[in-house]
Order: C-alpha cells, then structure tokens, then sequence
C-alpha cells in the first residue's frame, strides 16, 4: 500500500533535520529543528574561524555578513542597511531600550499578552528615564483586526511616548494588525517597537510597510536558522536614536575609518563576529512552497567567488562566479 503523499513529505522533511527521532517536537516557538545542511555549514565556518582566525574575521566575515544581512533583508521585505544582526529578540529589544531616549515625563504601553522578560527589559528602561509602565487589555477573542486596534487605539494617552507589542502574540498565537497599530501611534507622534520573535516564516513579513520604529526578530524559530540568529531592524527616520552597546571598530565616526565602518557594520562590535557563523548561516536559506503552501527550508550550497584569487576554503583559484565544491 502506497503511504500518502503528505505523509511521504513530512517523513522526507523529517529525515532532514537533526531531532532527536524517538522525540515528537512540539515546541518550535522556542527554538525550531535544525537542518542537517545547515547545521554542516555552520560546522565548516566555526572551524574556518578556529583555523585562522584573524584571516576569517578580517577577510571573510565581512562580505559574508553583507550578503546574508541582504539575503534576510529581502526575505522580511526590508532595506539591508536597516538590519542589524543580534542573538535574539531579546537582545535587539534590549538594544532599543537600553539606549532609547524617550522624553519624561510620559509612560511605555505594553499589551497584556506581552513576553515576561520583554516586561522586565521595559520596566528597567522606564526606571532608569523616570518613566512609568501600562499595560492594556486585548481583547481575547476578536472578531476583527478592527477590534484590536480600537482597543489599541483607545489605550493610547498623551503620557504615552513609545507602545511596544508583539506581531504574533505568544500566548495565544494571535496576529496583531502590526501596520495599523504602528501608523495609529505614529500620527500621535508615539514611536513603536514590535516584538516578532514568532514572526519570520510563520507569516509574511514586511518591514518597510510596517510603519514601526524598531522590529526585533528571531530566525531560530520557524525560519530554522541556528540558535543565536535574530535582527533589529530601524525605521526610517530613528537612525539617530540609537547609540551601539558596544563601541569598536565598526562604531568610529572618522570619515577615515569609513572602509572600516562598512566592513564592520552588520555588527556593534567585531569581538561578537564570534556569531558570525550562525549569522552567515541566514545568506544559504532559500524557501520553497510545497504541500499545500507548507514552508520547506532548503540549504543551498552556491557559494559565489567574486575574484579569481585564491579561496579561503578550498585554496583553489576560481573564475569569476564559479561554485566552490568544497562548500
């Protein structure tokens, strides 16, 4: 008897990650399988940085970087130099309040279906600003997005100076209507944060559409990416509201380091480059649609030499755009 075809897919998508196979894994709102390809690439940077790593930190990190911060930007909708790689949502949410000035008096709204840490990370920056901290009720069982938002919307007051809510609410699952709520408070001049921990290839992403100040995302969940891979993304209009956590190399404001910057702009510090291969990991997943539009993340190995000099990986020279076949 002929399994059926769903059953086919589901133990080929199986097969291809590293799950433990006597485990039924029900919990990829914490962290999500990792692909066998995926997992093997990682592998061969970690150790292509252990073999010498000034060369990789230097010189292979940097491009490497660009182009998975472009790859991610255009999968999520959004401008590559508007993305920051960070381990988390919780540290690209930290990063925000950590260094955000927000005018006091006032207060920080929250939902009341928000993370508890995110509450914590939120409490402190209003303590340390002279702030206060509010939560709203949402309503449960909405029967529209309009619900949502007129609860948004009624919640907002003129003390509110920034509204932070999540883009797929953990609790519940429930998807909030992000771009409405980020415009809502916009045009009360009330800067936004979402919190997209479960966002990334759950559902469709658009960054420059949003309308929000800041976007915090995890891609160790159901984008599958290695643990330690998130981003914040900045709005138009925020780019001088931050200040890094960390000053290094990439933080120089001399125009003369401005080869430097760039090379190092994906990070606040080239001492985190230690993640750069969970990060790099991000510029090999490519997504098809299969099965009834399930998501199926593939690694692909293309990786792209864009000079005829010798490669770091299989110390072989290349022609112009030739794959490397040790990648």
């Amino acid at each position: 008897m002929e399994r059926p075809m769903a059953d086919t897919f589901w133990s080929e998508a199986r097969a291809r990650v590293l799950l433990d196979p006597g485990v039924a894994n029900l919990n990829t709102g914490s962290f999500g399988p990792l692909s066998r390809p995926v997992f093997e690439r990682v592998t061969r940077l970690r150790q292509r940085l252990a073999e010498e790593p000034m060369d990789f930190l230097l010189r292979q990190a940097p491009p490497l970087l660009w182009e998975a911060r472009e790859r991610l930007a255009g999968y999520l909708g959004g401008d590559p130099r508007r993305l920051i790689f960070a381990a988390n949502v919780t540290a690209a949410v930290n990063m925000v309040a950590s260094s955000l000035r927000l005018a006091t008096p006032g207060e920080i709204l929250l939902t009341d279906h928000e993370y508890g840490a995110m509450h914590w990370c939120w409490e402190r920056a209003a303590q340390r600003q002279g702030l206060s901290v509010r939560t709203f009720a949402l309503p449960i069982m909405a029967s529209s997005p309009q619900e949502i938002l007129a609860a948004f919307r009624a919640a907002l007051a003129e003390r509110t100076r920034l509204a932070f809510f999540s883009h797929v609410l953990s609790p519940t699952g429930l998807v909030l209507p992000v771009k409405e709520m980020c415009t809502e408070a916009r045009q009360r001049g009330i800067m936004t944060m979402v919190d997209g921990a479960h966002a990334p290839a759950m559902i469709p992403v658009a960054l420059n559409d949003s309308d929000c100040d800041f976007y915090g995302g995890n891609c160790h969940k159901w984008l599958l990416a290695p643990t330690g891979a998130g981003f914040l993304y900045v709005g138009r209009g925020t780019e001088d509201r931050l200040q890094p956590l960390q000053v290094s190399w990439g933080c120089s404001t001399n125009a003369m380091n401005s080869a430097r910057r760039r090379a190092c702009a994906s990070t606040s510090s080239r001492g985190r480059a230690i993640r750069a291969p969970g990060w790099q990991c991000q510029r090999r997943l490519t997504f098809s649609r299969k099965s009834a539009g399930n998501a199926s993340m593939l690694a692909t190995a293309n990786w792209r030499v864009t000079s005829a000099s010798v490669c770091h990986f299989c110390r072989r020279r290349h022609q112009n755009g030739a794959s490397c076949a040790a990648i």
